[in-house]
């Protein structure tokens, strides 16, 4: 696999894992992935690749993956599930045939000469090896024995016992350094093949440092494939089989020993086991007390029996466990999810007599994940049996335990508990959280890594908290405001591996949930996005990448507040990938500042419905409520203005539009290139702007309404009346600009202009319905020849353009009603076409029977006689 890009110092591995005859795959704990390497000191890109076409198949049910086991070697059978075997290795001698398992050339080991160049002999490297498969058993059922021989059979010869082992290690090219670290194969064949460029100066596993962990890691990890055990996610160096090669911890973590448990069974079931009173764990004469830890019942079949004995008569107490972190795993490139591993089978506790089989008591009082207690009072002198097993339907997964035996009267357990979190749900992040135990603990058994964090079903980082004591029975963890300001449901928990001074184990996990319902912004601007992804809502914070922030469910709220703070900020509501809000929709509050919603819809069809306090969308429904915002910019959809918006500013970009459906006060209305915002014909309602901002081929259609630009400085009269001249389009009334769809459609209609100084000759006054206080720009539908825009044609009009006559620079509130700049016959003939007309009257004009056009109507030579008249004292 080619290695990731990465500015590590030491670039990242890949490490291919190859199977010859890959098994069914069973439940257990981990997949297999490499941890990337936090410490930065590199590795690559760990793979798996099945040597041949055999179907592997994941049981369902189970929350963990494993391969196949081994089924016989060079000692014999190995058993069932979760039961010990025997396995021998050998290191190949220098040309021994390996053959190509990644399509490299077949060229023979040349491991020996390697290592004995870099470490100066095999007594001096050859430890770095036992102690892996040391670090193996320990922790498992597995007893690994040295074969000095090795024949020199050709790669994949099976073990046998004198002659080679089951495990064979060799060296040969790969792909050079930083490439291809090693691969191994599956059971029932375990050999391994390490990259001999990697071996030499400037390959990864040259190094030396902390006893050669780089190459002990790799050979660790590379046997746990040869142990049936694939990749694990996620990668964060918190686990030996995650799919990128680490040294930030050195060999097998918690997850690979749960791995090993229960595919060969814990530590005592090396040999016969412990699985009967008969072949039963010896602790021998029991003294104040007895504590075993790191064990595992393996399966629902597994039966661990352990012998004490007394030499007088004592009060006995007996405790198990069960122990384990949570974290999340899933298999290599599949789901993660939250894995409790204190949780994952139900156990039971039985104390026998010296027979093996007369039961003096048995526990299984609680459920799954908690701990069980016998107290036994005058034990007579003798041998006893403490059996742990399966509870009565328990779940087939392995689950790893802690069992205590102590003399003396009743254990006291040590409880814990975490003080609720309130107010919950909150709008503000977490700052802090207390933890309590019942009695001082041993502050060497609790740290940071006691502690589980999930929000919305996966991991929190802890990183940064703080967990500080001043008696050990009263934590605090803290600084968690960074950690804890997200939207999302949280849950903390403390596992059970905290302990007394006296080595008393916490009874059972204690947990504290809460949920978080605001995005919260800070006292700078800031700008937030939401957007729906798989189905969950990605929140963008100050980030134009294409990470989000972080996610969350809609489905698992009701309400989201969303607090912008200070500066000026802005709110995306990014629909482009479906609805984005819960069902109570979102609140949002801008706060200080100068504050913005934007809308991006799916295409200009698209509706969103707004107020001056909430913005919705058509379909599918959803809702914004707000508080305390200055503006509306839409950037694809189109906006329906059903009620006052009390003077927001409205941006309608290129790919947008809007519909004005009631009477407005904006403070802006800009429209893009390529916008457009159309007022529903009605007659009466009014367009009230203190700015409009038009550009290229934007267009504003006032439908048969009127517009009000109520501004302040400088008249912006040239900009309305270059506008309505465009609009205008020679008299079609539809191009870009300002235009009416309804004066397009009737003779004799257009939208008319003036300065309201034009028309008024003090303040305050009114003008179709709306008062003015101040000078303004006025623009209305009305009759052509208008020129006092009150939507009548009389002597008032025929006096305004009288008193401008045959002047240039005019506009319509001075008689040009043709757009010309001028007052001449032309506009004469507009008047006259209205003359005494009123809207909504019929249009005032009639055909010749020659069709020669319009004719005077009613009164026309008395309208003749005036203009007339005024003409003649000009």
């Amino acid at each position: 696999m080619r290695q990731p890009k990465t500015a590590a110092p030491w670039r990242r591995r890949a490490v291919v894992s190859e199977a010859l005859e890959p098994r069914q795959l069973l439940a257990l704990v981990t997949s297999v992935v490499h941890a990337r390497d936090l410490a930065g000191d590199g590795g690559d890109e760990h793979i798996s690749v099945p040597y041949n076409d055999e179907i592997w198949n994941q049981q369902p049910g189970v929350e963990y993956q494993v391969g196949g086991r081994w089924s016989s070697t060079a000692s014999g059978g190995t058993g069932s599930t979760g039961r010990g075997i025997t396995l021998t290795w050998s290191i190949m001698p220098d040309g021994t045939p390996m053959g190509s398992g990644v399509g490299e050339p077949g060229e023979p080991s040349n491991l020996v000469s390697l290592l004995n160049a870099r470490y100066g002999s095999q007594a001096n490297w050859l430890p770095l090896f036992t102690s892996v498969f040391d670090s193996w058993s320990a922790v498992s059922g597995v007893t690994y024995v040295y074969e000095p021989n090795d024949d020199g059979a050709a790669f994949g010869a099976s073990g046998v016992l004198g002659v080679r082992g089951d495990i064979r290690i060799g060296a040969h090219p790969i792909d050079g350094a930083f490439n291809v670290l090693a691969y191994n194969y599956f059971p029932d064949h375990g050999d391994m093949t390490l990259d001999s460029n990697d071996l030499v100066v400037g390959g990864f596993m040259y190094s030396t440092a902390n006893n050669s962990r780089a190459l002990r890691n790799v050979v660790a990890h590379e046997h746990g494939h040869g142990l049936g055990f694939n990749h694990v996610d996620p990668i964060n160096a918190t686990k030996l089989m995650e799919a990128f090669a680490s040294t930030s911890f050195d060999g097998p973590q918690f997850d690979d020993r749960l791995a090993v448990m229960r595919n060969y069974g814990d530590r005592f079931e090396k040999g016969a086991g412990n699985n009967t009173a008969g072949t039963a764990t010896d602790r021998g004469p029991l003294g104040s007390s007895d504590t075993i830890d790191n064990v595992a019942i393996s399966t629902t079949s597994d039966v661990d029996f352990y012998r004490f004995t007394l030499s007088s008569t004592q009060d006995v107490n007996i405790t198990l466990t069960p122990t384990g972190p949570t974290y999340t795993q899933g298999p290599r490139g599949g789901t993660v999810t939250t894995f409790v591993a204190s949780a994952q089978m139900d156990m039971q506790l039985t104390l026998l007599g010296g027979d093996g089989t007369t039961v003096i008591a048995n526990k299984n009082e609680t459920g799954l994940g908690g701990g069980e207690t016998i107290s036994a009072t005058g034990l007579a002198p003798g041998t006893y049996y403490v059996k742990v097993s399966p509870a009565p339907g328990a779940s087939n997964n392995a689950q790893t335990y802690t069992l205590t035996n102590a003399i003396g009267g009743a254990i006291v357990p040590l409880t814990g508990t975490i003080t609720p979190v309130s107010p919950d749900p909150r709008d503000t992040p977490v700052t802090s959280i207390q933890i309590s135990f019942s009695e001082p603990i041993n502050p060497s058994t609790f740290t940071i890594a006691d502690l589980t964090l999930i929000r919305e079903g996966e991991a929190a980082s802890l990183s940064g908290a703080t967990l500080t004591t001043s008696d050990n029975i009263t934590w605090t963890l803290g600084n968690l405001t960074t950690i804890t300001n997200r939207v999302g449901i949280f849950s903390l928990s403390v596992g059970t591996s905290i302990q007394t001074a006296d080595g008393r184990f916490l009874n059972s996990p204690l947990s504290e949930s809460w949920t978080m319902n605001a995005i919260n912004g800070s006292s700078l601007g800031d700008t937030i996005r939401i957007v729906r992804a798989s189905n969950l809502a990605n929140v963008y914070i100050n980030n134009f990448g294409s990470t989000p922030t972080y996610t969350f469910n809609t489905a698992n709220f009701t309400q989201v507040f969303i607090n912008a703070g200070g500066g000026n900020d802005v709110l995306e509501l990014d629909y482009t990938g479906g609805t984005i809000t819960p069902s109570g929709g979102y609140v949002y509050d801008g706060g200080t500042g100068t504050d913005t919603i934007r809308i991006r819809g799916t295409t200009v069809l698209d509706t969103y419905n707004v107020t001056a306090t909430s913005v919705s969308r058509a379909a599918p429904t959803s809702s914004t409520t707000f508080s305390q915002v200055e503006g509306i910019d839409v950037q694809v959809g189109k906006l329906s203005l059903n009620a006052d918006l009390n003077l927001l500013d409205v941006t309608v970009r290129n790919g947008a539009a809007a519909t004005i459906n009631a009477s407005q006060r904006l403070d802006v209305l800009t429209i893009e290139t390529g916008a457009a915002v159309t007022m529903a014909a009605n007659g009466s309602r009014v367009l009230t702007v203190n700015s409009l901002v038009l550009s290229g081929t934007a267009r504003l259609d006032l439908m048969d309404n009127a517009l009000i630009v109520d501004y302040a400085g400088a008249s912006p009269i040239a900009a309305i009346q270059s506008a309505l001249i465009s609009g205008w389009a020679s008299g079609a009334w539809n191009g870009d600009g300002i235009s009416s769809s309804v004066a397009a459609g009737g003779a004799g209609r257009a939208l008319g202009f003036a300065e309201s100084d034009d028309l008024f000759g003090g303040y305050p006054a009114v003008f179709s319905g709306q008062t003015l206080i101040d000078p303004a720009v006025l623009v209305r539908y009305t009759l052509a020849g208008d020129a006092t825009l009150d939507q009548r044609v009389d002597s008032r009009d025929l006096n305004k353009l009288a008193s401008n006559w045959q002047l240039a620079g005019r506009r319509w509130s001075q008689g040009d009603f043709n757009f010309d700049g001028n007052t001449n016959q032309g506009d004469m003939d507009i008047l006259t076409g209205n003359w005494q007309a009123t809207l909504p009257a019929p249009p005032p004009q009639v055909m010749t029977s020659d069709g020669r056009g319009p004719v005077a109507v009613r009164g026309s030579r008395k309208l003749t006689r005036a203009i007339e008249s005024v003409v003649g004292m000009l």
